[in-house]
């Protein structure tokens, strides 16, 4: 197990059509520099879990705000997001995840249990990963 001695976290401010913050975007950092340096989405969505749920305080990182957590393949398949209160999040699918039928179940059952889903830099245009209607 990887020791933690600093933890560092990015968050933006995610408004409503009046300017008003309705929560913040959590991103992962692992420096005072403010970029993504980690190669692996699954890491960085584990150390954002771990360093703000499970060690630390969501709600008072956000404010009381609603948390926008980036959630990759791997921890939506793993059920991750059940680890959080589904009033204090919105789970983003990030772009990079490829679609599956038991990625579409599991995000259904996370929907059915109060979790907002929301899509993360997704271009929605029509792409090969979809079908087009007819």
């Amino acid at each position: 197990m990887e020791i933690i001695s600093d933890t560092f976290i990015a968050r933006q401010a995610i408004l409503d059509m009046n300017l008003k913050t309705i929560g913040y975007e959590l991103l992962f950092r692992d420096s005072l520099e403010n970029v993504f340096s980690e190669s692996s989405p699954e890491k960085a969505t584990s150390k954002v879990i771990l360093q703000n749920h499970i060690l630390g305080n969501l709600v008072d990182v956000c404010c009381g705000k609603l948390a926008f957590i980036n959630f990759d393949e791997f921890t939506l398949l793993q059920n991750s997001p059940l680890l959080f209160n589904p009033q204090d999040i919105v789970v983003e699918i990030i772009e990079t995840i490829n679609i599956s039928d038991e990625l579409i179940f599991n995000i259904s059952q996370l929907h059915k249990k109060g979790y907002k889903i929301a899509l993360d830099d997704y271009d929605l245009t029509w792409s090969s990963k979809f079908s087009h209607p007819s």
